[in-house]
């Protein structure tokens, strides 16, 4: 009996326990849209509210966070599909093509009516690639602002020629394109009053500013003349300080700044010159 008690005892105990649940795989949630956080409004309807997203970075802003946008080349959409991401520590780790999974909660970044809609208090974070294409946008001038604000955050590019309008901010690695020629004064061209006013809405909506990143700031070693045209432009269609909307060319680990520029400018004049001389049309 003794020993009959004690082998049923241990077979008791060696039972095999039934298998539990699949682990999960990483990245297997799909996180919510960006274009439902952001919406068409002034501000996110999820403002406050806790959710995941899942996106491709974008650019770094040092000592701010980086800039989220959904995966793949798409035409814009009622809503912007990026999102910046308030965690200056994660900028310092995480780069350009990398596929995140991020948790946190939805907030209004600003003081003023053009706030910011952000991720921030992040409470996990997921790499679920490392090699992402980088997300791009066709997009035209000119733009109306509810357009712009379609496309605020997004990696956008100009197929189309644009025309160094001003060169006031080069100094600090700005410059003014514009569609359709240099801007002019309204008042150049028409009496103060209602027909200025409407040609001063259409320079804002042929225009967009540009930032040619912190590199350029300063320097004075490449022309760039007000007049001067370039085939089109590529960059993060992102947030002015102050209103607007500002593309910003240079992203980390990829060349830009004014030097950039006006090598670019430089070969658009030789082609446009060499095409007039063969008789072509630019």
């Amino acid at each position: 009996m003794p020993v009959a008690l004690t082998g049923l005892l241990f077979a008791a105990g060696c039972e095999p326990k039934p298998p539990g649940p699949p682990p999960t795989a990483p990245c297997a949630a799909p996180g919510q849209a960006i274009s439902a956080i952001q919406g068409t409004g002034e501000r996110s309807a999820h403002n406050g509210t806790a959710t995941s997203v899942r996106g491709v970075v974008t650019q770094l802003e040092t000592g701010r966070g980086f800039w989220l946008q959904e995966a793949g080349r798409k035409p814009p959409g009622p809503a912007s599909r990026a999102l910046f991401i308030a965690d200056a520590e994660l900028a310092t780790v995480v780069q350009p093509g990398n596929e995140m999974l991020l948790h946190g909660r939805v907030a209004e970044l600003g003081d003023s009516p053009d706030t910011l809609t952000a991720l921030v208090d992040l409470s996990a974070h997921e790499l679920c690639g490392t090699a992402a294409e980088l997300p791009l946008t066709p997009v035209k001038l000119p733009m109306a602002a509810e357009q712009r604000e379609a496309v605020e955050g997004m990696r956008a590019e100009f197929s189309q020629q644009l025309t160094v309008s001003d060169v006031y901010y080069l100094y600090n690695g700005g410059l003014t394109l514009s569609s359709g020629g240099v801007l002019r004064v309204p008042t150049e061209i028409a009496e103060p009053g209602d027909a200025a006013g409407r040609i001063a809405a259409q320079n804002d909506a042929r225009a967009i500013r540009t930032e040619l990143g912190h590199e350029s700031q300063g320097r004075r070693d490449r022309a760039v003349p007000v007049g001067s045209t370039l085939p089109g432009a590529t960059g993060l269609f992102g947030h002015q300080r102050g209103g607007g909307a500002v593309l910003r060319r240079h992203v980390a680990g990829h060349r830009g700044g004014v030097a950039a520029m006006a090598e670019g400018i430089e070969r658009h004049r030789e082609i446009a010159v060499a095409r007039q001389r063969r008789g072509e049309r630019a």
